[in-house]
C-alpha cells in the first residue's frame, strides 16, 4: 500500500519520467542488461547511441559470445567496437 511520500514519488515519477528503451514493455531481459552495465557511471546521454548500435550488433548473449573471438575477451574491446562503428 502506498505511503502519502512513495504516492509524491510516483506522481512526480508519472510527470518527469524519461521514454528510455530499457523502460519500454518490449525491452527484453538482455537489453536490461546491457543497460544496466552501461549505466555504471556513464550517462544516459552517452549511453543512449552506443546502446542501439551494440543491440543492433549482438541482439542477444548467444549473438555477443559468437563474436567473442573476434573483438577478443576483455578490456572494453567490444564496447570500443559498437562506439566507433567497427564491423
Amino acid at each position: 500500500m502506498p505511503t502519502p511520500h512513495s504516492a509524491a514519488i510516483l506522481d512526480w515519477y508519472a510527470a518527469h519520467q524519461r521514454d528510455l528503451p530499457w523502460r519500454r514493455a518490449d525491452a527484453t531481459p538482455w537489453a536490461i542488461l546491457v543497460s544496466e552495465v552501461m549505466l555504471q557511471q556513464t550517462p544516459v546521454t552517452r549511453v543512449l547511441p552506443v546502446y542501439a548500435v551494440w543491440l543492433a550488433r549482438w541482439p542477444t548473449p548467444a549473438a555477443l559470445a559468437a563474436a567473442a573471438p573476434r573483438y577478443g575477451s576483455g578490456g572494453g574491446s567490444a564496447i570500443h567496437a559498437a562506439r566507433s562503428g567497427c564491423t
